[in-house]
């Protein structure tokens, strides 16, 4: 088991090396690891956008020595540049809240984005964000749409011209509204009527989560 250098010997270290209650000591045992263990853990850990992650927890584990030079270097670029692009669209999030918040659309952020506005561990740094989720209430998406074309966004499905028109009540069967862009920002911006399928809503409600919703120090 600890010579394969599976696919599941990889997941099971990557699970340990990610639990902020499990210890360095715990994982010796992995090392001196082969190069086929690396690769593997770098494969892994760009598929589930968790590199930032892995670099954040062998530097807090002070696993470094144990780490291959090349790749140290490697994982301290790729989370140089995420906490750049992450300072980035945190900038955007604060215009979103800004806007929402003036003209009192019902919303709160989720999944990356409410880890980078609540400072979750160092999100900053170690959290990869795609696109910025925003749950806003059913009364609400349809003028949270109409601000954000009258900020500049623009429909990504159609971006050769402006989104004017938008059937929001086909569009809310699906969980989100299509992604908006901006040309002066980095993300998308996902404006979701539902956190999970029609036919799931009865596990996660969505007005229960808007009516459970907190709101940070900076108004977020």
């Amino acid at each position: 088991w600890m010579n394969t250098y599976s696919k599941e010997h990889t997941m099971f270290f990557l699970g340990q090396l990610l639990h902020p209650k499990i210890s360095a000591a715990n994982l010796y045992h992995y090392f001196p690891a082969r190069e086929k263990f690396w690769n593997s853990l770098v494969q892994i850990g760009s598929e589930h956008l968790v590199l930032p992650a892995i670099y954040g927890a062998l530097k807090r584990k002070k696993l470094e020595p144990h780490t291959p030079r090349d790749l140290w270097s490697y994982l301290e670029k790729i989370s140089d540049l995420n906490y750049k692009r992450n300072s980035e669209i945190l900038k955007q999030i604060t215009s979103l809240s800004e806007i929402f918040n003036k003209h009192q659309v019902e919303h709160v952020f989720l999944k990356g984005a409410a880890m980078l506005v609540t400072k979750h561990y160092d999100a900053l740094f170690e959290r990869m964000l795609g696109d910025i989720d925003i749950l806003v209430a059913e009364n609400d998406i349809s003028e949270a749409q109409k601000l954000l074309i009258n900020f500049g966004y623009i429909d990504k499905s159609k971006v050769e011209k402006r989104l004017r028109t938008v059937n929001v009540e086909a569009s809310l069967n699906r969980r989100h509204l299509n992604r908006l862009i901006h040309p002066n920002f980095i993300a998308c911006v996902e404006l979701h009527s539902s956190i999970v399928d029609k036919n799931k809503y009865h596990y996660l409600s969505s007005k229960e989560v808007l009516k459970a919703r907190k709101q940070t120090t900076e108004g977020f």
